[in-house]
């Protein structure tokens, strides 16, 4: 059998690790979005899913500026993205407790 070299056998296996890690992102964005339909729209999804947003993600953290310019994010899908990430934190907050 021949010797693989580590920094090969990385390159191997990283593939299918990031489309592992992809795959888990787009459950976990859809299920967020699709819990919060009444707030987030298809639209909104599409750009949080260019935006590469995570519910975990206060995204008050990005100025609404960046949101707006870099990903079409509007005030107003901000401010439902904004409540529908306070939903989250809550629902997280009542299970560790």
């Amino acid at each position: 059998m021949a010797q693989i070299a580590p920094s090969e056998r990385t390159t191997r296996v990283q593939p299918e690790e990031e489309a592992e890690r992809a795959r888990q992102y787009d459950v976990r964005i859809a299920d967020f979005c699709a819990t919060n339909r009444d707030l987030i729209s298809h639209s909104l999804e599409r750009k949080l899913h260019a935006a590469r947003y995570l519910p975990e993600d206060d995204p008050n953290d990005v100025p609404a500026e960046y949101w707006h310019n870099t990903y079409g994010v509007e005030f107003f899908e901000l401010r439902r993205l904004q409540t529908a990430y306070e939903r989250f934190v809550s629902v997280i907050k009542r299970t560790i407790r």
